[in-house]
Parts: C-alpha cells; sequence; structure tokens
C-alpha cells in the first residue's frame, strides 16, 4: 500500500462531512507554505471554532484580515464573533478591540456591529 500524503482538499472534505478532528490534523500534514494559503487558513479557523479555541481563532481571523474581499469579510465575522462571545463572558477591553480589528478588516460590518443587540449594549 502507497501513503498519499494528505491535501487541502482532503481537509476540505473533512470539514463537510463534521470530521473537525480529521481536517485539523490533514492540514498539519501539509508543507509549512501549504499551510499558509487561505484555503488552509479557512479550514484551519473552522476548526479553531469548533473546538472553541478562542486565542488560536483569533489569531487565524488576523491572518485573514491581510487578504481578499472575502477572507476580509471572514476575518471580520471571526472578530465580531470573538466580540460577543467577549462580551458574554464579561471582558469588554477583549471585545472592543475584536470590533475595532472586525471594523478595520472590513468597514462595512460596522452596521451589523452596530445592529447586534448584546455589542450595542455593552460597547456604546
Amino acid at each position: 500500500m502507497r501513503y498519499e500524503r494528505m491535501s487541502v482538499e482532503a481537509a476540505q472534505g473533512y470539514i463537510e462531512l463534521g470530521l473537525f478532528q480529521e481536517a485539523w490534523e490533514a492540514i498539519e500534514e501539509l508543507d509549512t507554505d501549504e499551510r499558509m494559503t487561505p484555503l488552509a487558513i479557512h479550514i484551519r479557523l473552522h476548526c479553531a471554532i469548533h473546538f472553541e479555541k478562542w486565542d488560536m481563532t483569533e489569531t487565524l481571523a488576523a491572518l485573514l484580515t491581510h487578504g481578499d474581499e472575502e477572507d476580509r469579510l471572514v476575518a471580520a465575522n471571526t472578530f465580531k464573533m470573538l466580540a460577543v462571545i467577549a462580551c458574554r463572558l464579561g471582558d469588554t477591553q477583549r471585545a472592543r478591540s475584536c470590533v475595532t480589528t472586525a471594523i478595520e478588516a472590513y468597514p462595512d460590518i460596522r452596521i451589523e456591529i452596530i445592529e447586534d443587540e448584546l455589542l450595542s449594549e455593552h460597547l456604546l
């Protein structure tokens, strides 16, 4: 039997099946350059969110803030989600930082943030 190296596409397939651990492991097997592609970062981001690894989620989202429009939108939505989590945990300072980063990544998300009841109650 011949050993086949994992691919980003295989990791994507695992995500689609809800197999987050397998997706994470598949990405970890890739070369460093492949692990840093936008698709691989998106996959790792899905996994980190699923595992509730918020520091890793923040780190991965930060990498996407410098990408194309879709990457920046994903980053902004992720930072908005992290802001909501921080509010629920009573960490207003972290929530403010996440909101700032979300708006810097994708300015149009400002409207969604203003309309979010929890965020507007705690931050505005």
